[in-house]
């Protein structure tokens, strides 16, 4: 499977509870994401730089660039037959998707392992126990909150 590139609309973006980019200091949007093939949807990870350490998976540099990744906490699911109404293909440096596509199976574990452990953390929310530092991190950052009635029935 290639990897692909995409840009999402801004009424798309602006339509979503959580936003992406609260927080963001710098007033830039995150214009590319990785497509990636999940269940019945394509799950959209932003391509950022200064990724956090936890729930990313570091890029190849194209030089100038703090910590370049993939951040999970911002993933973005949708149905693929919304995907050519709310995005647009773009084309990104070679290097950076020879690298992601050496890199599927890890993307695809670290799909897996952020739902599994945002559905965890809902679960301790529900049942008012304590968070780690990981749980409260996602608590306060994951976009999954849009999705919580999709997620809520994947096996991860």
């Amino acid at each position: 499977m290639a990897t692909r590139f995409l840009r999402i609309n801004d009424d798309f973006r602006d339509s979503l509870e959580e936003t992406l980019d609260r927080n963001n200091c710098s007033g830039k949007v995150r214009p590319y994401y990785c497509g990636i093939p999940y269940e019945d949807k394509i799950i959209l990870v932003p391509l950022r730089s200064r990724c956090p350490r936890s729930y990313s998976i570091p890029i190849y540099n194209t030089g100038g660039r703090a910590r370049p990744g993939l951040d999970f906490c911002k993933m973005i699911i949708i149905d693929r037959s919304e995907l050519s109404q709310n995005t647009s293909s773009v084309i990104v440096n070679g290097n950076i998707v020879d690298d992601l596509n050496r890199k599927q199976n890890q993307i695809l574990a670290m799909v897996r392992q952020t739902v599994r452990d945002y559905k965890a953390m809902k679960q301790k929310v529900e049942n008012n126990m304590d968070l780690s530092s990981d749980e409260k991190f996602l608590k306060m950052r994951s976009t999954l909150r849009n999705w919580e009635n999709i997620i809520i029935y994947w096996y991860v």
